[in-house]
């Protein structure tokens, strides 16, 4: 496919401050084959009207929902329901993209035949890039749950088929996605031709505390592990359960 149409789905929730920026660099983009798609998950700030006001004169196909509080997932869901695409590109309300973000990576994965390309996080508040030489995609490390795997990853529409978002799991649910992809045998690309803008922001999506995000984290890979049980190499799950129920056991006894 030479001009693949690609499907961005934004989520925003509560990011008055942010989702015009984000919507905006989605419409800039080089790569003109675009179909946008915005959600607004119940934000109780003027994210709304931001959006509305944003959207008016875009030069791209856009298609705009506003809906009562789901959460991330869910709202990916939907997106996935309703997109059109040969590719999909989910964006986070916060986050915006570079002008080439999407022409680099469509060429890598026409080029290469990939199923999911990648780039890599820059923080750019602070001017960094983060993980910083570890983002060469591992098997083996990524099912052991060291994922750098953005979800705002290229993702051909082919390898998704029923594949959707968990949507039990508040935390780790684009990790989850992107095991199921590879677990199926989806070819993964990274390139460094081009980098999200990440947005880190200091409160968290639960507001809770460093321990008990941890030990959210926790259970949310024991519970994915074990969901995908029958497809993991059995060294690996083995692996990955000795390894994060010691941890989650060591927290007990703090």
């Amino acid at each position: 496919m030479d001009n693949p149409k690609v499907s961005v789905i934004v989520t925003c929730y509560n990011q008055e401050l942010y989702i015009k920026e984000c919507i905006k660099s989605i419409n800039s983009q080089s790569y003109d084959n675009i179909e946008l798609l915005v959600y607004n998950d119940g934000s109780r700030d003027d994210s709304e009207q931001v959006i509305k006001k944003t959207i008016e004169h875009l030069n791209n196909d856009v298609q705009y929902f506003s809906q009562e509080n789901q959460g991330v997932a869910a709202t990916r869901n939907r997106g996935l329901a309703r997109a059109t695409g040969d590719f999909l590109l989910f964006v986070d309300g916060d986050d915006f993209l570079e002008k080439n973000y999407i022409l680099e990576l469509i060429k890598l994965a026409n080029k290469e035949k990939l199923d999911i390309t990648y780039c890599p996080l820059y923080d750019f508040i602070h001017d960094k890039i983060l993980f910083e030489n570890d983002y060469e995609f591992s098997y083996s490390k990524m099912l052991l749950g060291r994922n750098r795997i953005s979800v705002t990853s290229l993702i051909k529409r082919s390898i998704v088929g029923e594949t959707r978002f968990d949507s039990q799991l508040k935390v780790l649910e684009d990790w989850d996605f992107f095991v199921n992809l590879i677990l199926k045998g989806a070819r993964v690309g990274f390139t460094n031709t081009t980098k999200l803008n990440y947005r880190i922001l200091d409160y968290s999506r639960n507001d809770v505390s460093s321990a008990d995000k941890y030990r959210q984290r926790l259970h949310s890979i024991l519970y994915i592990l074990k969901k995908y049980r029958m497809q993991y190499p059995k060294t690996l799950y083995l692996k990955g359960m000795l390894i994060f129920s010691l941890r989650l056991l060591k927290m007990r006894f703090r």
